[in-house]
């Protein structure tokens, strides 16, 4: 006889995966819209209102898929293409030291198929550094300036402590492009989140 050793799920996917199945409680973040069976017959009550649910822009969801950077990923050219369609990231790298005049950027480029709110959430392990974020909506940009493309956020807090944050209106079928860059200090790991 084969005995099978089932490992309990996190807390937070259980949670999740019982709420999206149609637990008691609606999470916007989940896409699922309650007695909607997903198909294009009109027949049923579902689909009345618009028969073709498919093509619908919905709410971006809760997960975190996680990336590292790879270089060279230093201007739009190079950027790191950051795969997901409806869900946030967490992107981990290593920035160089620099002088108050962004010597190096780590650029990624963003596209999703949902509109939200997000949340940008940035920390670094130097305490010797400054590292700063910016969120451009549309290509085009310099890094660390507001020319041509006007910037959606940034985390640009003065000082050499972390965390940097702020918010911004995710767009379905626009592409960002998140730049992290030193301004000051000795060269740091970083973790940059982008969540809904």
């Amino acid at each position: 006889m084969t005995t099978k050793t089932l490992l309990p799920l996190p807390g937070w996917l259980a949670l999740s995966l019982l709420l999206c199945a149609g637990g008691a409680l609606a999470l916007s973040g989940c896409n699922v819209t309650p007695g909607d069976d997903d198909d294009d017959d009109a027949s049923d009550d579902d689909d009345v209102v618009d028969p073709d649910d498919d093509d619908d822009v919905g709410s971006c969801a809760f997960a975190i898929d996680q990336f590292s950077e790879s270089e060279p990923n230093d201007d739009e050219g190079d950027a790191d293409l950051i795969t997901v369609t409806d869900e946030g990231f967490m992107v981990s790298g290593e920035i160089e030291g620099c002088a108050q005049n962004y010597d190096g950027w780590d650029i990624f480029e963003v596209t999703w198929d949902c509109d939200d709110e997000a949340h940008v959430f940035e920390n670094w392990t130097s305490a010797a550094s400054d590292i700063d974020f910016y969120v451009y909506g549309g290509s085009g940009f310099t890094p660390g300036s507001n020319t041509p493309v006007p910037i959606e956020v940034s985390g640009i807090a003065v000082g050499l402590s972390g965390p940097e944050e702020g918010d911004f209106t995710v767009v379905a079928g626009n592409t960002y492009w998140v730049a992290v860059g030193c301004w000051e200090g000795d060269p740091a790991y970083y973790e940059l989140t982008v969540s809904f």
